[in-house]
């Protein structure tokens, strides 16, 4: 059954708790008429483990890992090349959206053929309709905060790359001038899909990590389709169960408490002596990634057992593997236990030291190795093209 809706998330680094909640609130509506994408890069292991514990239980329809450095601006590009639906949305993670003004919005796009895409444009106005045209004429709004050098102008630079866009027809800069009007900001907008391909999505080449939103702004409006606000109950904060902006916009006063926070927000089932939350959280979202039946290899003094008790020794083919080792005691038989495409856990700690994660070393070795035991483990594991290494804490060299 083809969805009637894609949803586009883009997600990176440890932004776990923002991701957490976006998603968890979509769970709490998503059904079979959505899609819901997500596209990760440069991601955390305990952020990983989440997304596929998400991709596992059905909430998330596509998981797209990209490649280190891919930004965001190219993300969201990404993932409306997976979507399926004509109507497609992206929600940033520091959005919390509802059932509601999703509906809404598609209603808006579907009934309103003037209308080419419909967004957010920031908790500054519950009047502003959207730039909308009347004739030849632009009805719209300068913006409440501008970092332009003239005040209600557009920078030089933009003027010209609207000029050389493809899509460039005139038509905007015949009824307004050069002028830098108030556009629907990239967290959450939806668009149909024909019209962003037609368009190129985000120009990711001219601007890679910010003011896309703002240029594609002009594009649909360059066209003579009108870009539409949210429908009025939901802005500023009209109906915050149905849609929450939490964006870090500090240049307007905005402070966004919860960036940056690579951890999840619930009580663990069950708690581990000898590991802390950040360690066991991580094991806990990788056992319930896996089937009921799936081998687990469990080595070495880590405290801990998956689900069920499932054990399992050499030569059976584990999906994770989880190993406790000191710098001089790598093991190449322990990873031949390894399934391809299995995931080898290495708490690699000196002995006397508590186990915690506090390092930043991720999935795909992404940051070199620091110890000869995890260098070791990477070489085999390249080696062998069949595995993926975590190493939660970051040692000394």
């Amino acid at each position: 059954m083809k969805p009637e809706v894609s949803i586009v998330v883009t997600t990176y680094g440890g932004e776990t708790y923002h991701t957490q909640h976006c998603l968890g609130r979509i769970r709490r509506w998503k059904d079979e008429r959505h899609e819901l994408i997500v596209v990760c890069h440069d991601e955390t292991p305990l952020l990983r483990a989440f997304l596929e514990l998400c991709k596992r239980i059905g909430l998330v329809d596509v998981l797209v890992p990209a490649v280190p450095g891919h930004g965001h601006v190219r993300g969201v590009n990404l993932g409306f090349t997976h979507a399926r639906a004509e109507v497609v949305f992206n929600v940033c993670i520091d959005m919390r959206i509802g059932a509601a003004v999703v509906d809404d919005c598609v209603a808006r796009l579907r009934r309103d053929q003037r209308v080419g895409a419909i967004g957010w444009h920031y908790d500054w106005s519950t009047t502003f309709e959207g730039t909308a045209w009347a004739g030849d004429e632009l009805r719209f709004a300068l913006r409440k905060y501008d970092d332009s050098r003239t005040a209600g102008e557009l920078d030089a630079e933009h003027v010209a790359n609207v000029r050389r866009a493809s899509w460039f027809t005139g038509r905007v800069f015949d009824a307004i001038g050069t002028r830098r009007i108030l556009c629907m900001n990239g967290s959450f907008f939806g668009v149909g899909k024909s019209l962003w391909e037609r368009l190129g999505g985000f120009d990711e080449r001219v601007y890679p990590n910010h003011w896309a939103d703002d240029f594609f702004t002009y594009a649909v409006l360059d066209q003579g389709l009108d870009v539409a606000n949210l429908p009025a109950p939901y802005r500023c904060g009209g109906r915050r169960d149905e849609f929450e902006a939490l964006t870090d916009l500090e240049w307007q006063g905005t402070k966004d408490p919860y960036r940056g926070q690579d951890r999840i927000d619930w009580k663990l089932a069950r708690p581990v002596a000898g590991l802390d939350e950040a360690d066991t959280t991580l094991l806990e979202l990788l056992d319930r990634t896996l089937d009921d039946d799936a081998p687990v290899a469990v080595a070495g003094d880590v405290p801990w057992a998956p689900t069920g008790g499932r054990r399992v020794t050499a030569p059976a083919a584990a999906n994770l593997a989880v190993l406790l080792a000191d710098r001089a005691s790598f093991e190449p038989s322990f990873v031949d236990r390894l399934a391809p495409g299995g995931v080898l856990v290495v708490f690699d700690a000196p002995s006397d030291e508590r186990l915690r994660v506090a390092g930043r070393l991720g999935i795909h070795r992404r940051e070199p190795a620091r110890s000869a035991y995890v260098r070791a483990a990477d070489r085999f594991l390249q080696q062998r093209g069949r595995a993926n290494l975590i190493v939660p804490r970051a040692t000394k060299p």
